[in-house]
């Protein structure tokens, strides 16, 4: 299902995959750990064990190896490292602090995510929600958060 669902998703390539500047990218180590990788290849708890690793993805590179994150937070043994991290930043509402200086930017990201995904990835991320609620790795405002936020608006042909 997630598999099928982000297989005509494209590698953003290098330069769009942190929200750092070239010059520091020998101190970028998601750039230094992502570069040229599929996201079939991503070395999850590697990536999330990162000093910020989902904030510092570009919105497209956050799209791009969010399928690898989905299927992690799915497997029993990465569930726990990733589940935390990736149930924030794909809910809106949590990251939202009242300062506005830090919920623009982060406004704007979720807003420049939501726009790349297909209906179809939307659909996938929803069935991987519920399966987060059944499992109790989110409580039930967790999920309707979730599932507000990723609604499909248009259907696909």
């Amino acid at each position: 299902m997630i598999d099928a669902a982000f297989a005509e998703t494209a590698y953003p390539g290098d330069d769009e995959l942190t929200v750092y500047e070239k010059g520091g990218r020998d101190y970028d180590e998601t750039w230094r750990l992502l570069r040229g990788l599929r996201w079939q290849d991503m070395p999850v708890i590697e990536f999330i064990s990162g000093d910020t690793p989902i904030p510092d993805l570009t919105p497209k590179a956050l799209h791009y190896y969010l399928p690898a994150l989905l299927r992690a937070s799915l497997m029993e043994e990465l569930a726990g490292y990733v589940l935390p991290s990736l149930g924030f930043y794909l809910n809106p509402n949590a990251r939202q602090c009242g300062d506005p200086s830090w919920d623009e930017p982060r406004r704007a990201d979720y807003v420049r995510l939501r726009s790349l995904l297909t209906d179809r990835q939307i659909l996938c991320m929803q069935a991987v929600f519920e399966e987060w609620l059944v499992r109790g790795d989110v409580n039930e405002a967790e999920y309707l958060q979730l599932l507000a936020g990723y609604a499909v608006h248009n259907t696909e042909p």
